[in-house]
């Protein structure tokens, strides 16, 4: 289990942050010694990673349930959370991703078990890909969108970089078609595109970018372009949303500018640099070329570090997790296009010596010197 007192495996997060690391075994080592923690009569929390990683030796078959239709898989963070974060530990001890099941009792006069990729896909028919399940989360106004970009979709991302087997190309095929074709003209594009929704639209097409970015979405050019150039339009429209995938995973962003009509580019780089004040995104900066098939190289973070700052596995949005970089650190495109590097209010005061220290703090101090000064030189006066 997780450390006493703390909550989740710590995989969600470090997923959302998928720049901090750079090979998905990273995560499953990091699951195990976030989970390894006994809890019995005689150890109560402590940690021991390498019986964890003896108890898991061996096994190569994993039984999960679903008691209620109420949740599926995909809507909920914590089931690749913990789940998905168990498989990618059994792959890291056994070389191999173990087979996965859903006992599924929803229905307990006709119990069922069926692999997780086959109730993965029952549930995209029957939710995600169902014109009545679309029109009832448009009916609910800003948490129906919310459901759209922040469970569904983020979670789908969620099980494809923990279990990739899970989860194939033509699902995100279709999510394209559905929210972004509107192949049911139902309207669901405009509704995400409008008002406060689209910050659901960044999150939906961030996401897809993203896993496009990652490898792990193939698609055509002019898919991509529609997708960049949604994603750029709502960030103009609107702003950045408080996700990664507009003002976090910079390496992430600066590809997909690749993307991006020539007509959109600078204004979509002017709002990035207001929000990140990255010089890459700075005014006169010209994206390189998109190599073909281009994947994340992320730094070397240590995801420990992203799992220190592990909240509740519900929560929505992103926290940063790497370290600040310093003014004298690599800047991007430097030293690796997928160098990880974090978001950070920049102060605007000029005012500052070498050290930091302002410079009215420093005639502040010498003022307060020489005060102590002079009523030491009157008192010994005085006594005089």
């Amino acid at each position: 289990a997780p450390p006493e007192g703390d909550y989740g495996a710590g995989i969600s997060k470090a997923v959302s942050e998928s720049w901090t690391w750079e090979d998905r075994m990273e995560l499953g080592e990091f699951y195990i010694n976030r989970m390894a923690n006994m809890y019995s009569h005689n150890n109560w929390g402590a940690n021991n990673a390498v019986v964890f990683s003896r108890a898991l030796r061996g096994i190569d078959t994993v039984f999960t349930s679903r008691n209620t239709n109420l949740y599926g898989v995909l809507d909920n963070d914590d089931f690749f959370d913990y789940w998905g974060g168990l498989s990618m530990a059994l792959e890291y001890v056994n070389g191999q991703a173990p087979k996965m099941y859903v006992l599924d009792y929803s229905n307990r006069n006709d119990p069922d078990s069926i692999t997780l990729e086959q109730y993965i896909n029952r549930e995209l028919t029957t939710r995600y890909f169902n014109p009545g399940w679309i029109q009832g989360m448009m009916n609910e106004g800003y948490s129906g969108a919310r459901y759209m970009s922040k469970k569904f979709i983020s979670n789908l991302l969620g099980w494809q970089m923990t279990r990739p087997g899970s989860i194939q190309n033509w699902m995100w095929d279709k999510v394209v078609d559905i929210y972004l074709k509107d192949i049911y003209n139902m309207g669901v594009t405009s509704f995400l595109k409008s008002g406060n929704n689209a910050y659901s639209m960044i999150s939906l097409t961030g996401t897809l970018l993203t896993a496009a970015f990652e490898g792990y979405w193939t698609t055509d050019q002019a898919t991509l372009q529609l997708v960049a150039n949604t994603w750029a339009q709502m960030i103009i429209d609107h702003g950045v949303a408080c996700c990664d995938c507009s003002c976090g995973n910079l390496a992430m962003m600066k590809w997909a500018t690749t993307h991006v009509n020539a007509d959109l580019l600078a204004h979509l780089n002017s709002m990035l640099y207001e929000a990140t004040q990255q010089a890459q995104f700075a005014p006169g900066q010209t994206p390189q070329s998109n190599p073909t098939g281009s994947t994340s190289t992320a730094s070397q973070s240590s995801v420990s570090q992203s799992s220190s700052q592990s909240q509740d596995s519900g929560s929505s949005g992103s926290s940063s997790a790497g370290v600040e970089e310093s003014e004298s650190a690599t800047t991007p495109g430097e030293e690796g296009e997928g160098k990880a590097y974090e978001v950070s209010q920049q102060s605007s005061s000029s005012g500052t010596s070498e050290s930091g220290l302002p410079i009215a703090a420093i005639v502040g101090v010498i003022a307060l010197v020489c005060l102590v000064g002079l009523g030491y030189f009157r008192g010994s006066f005085k006594g005089k």
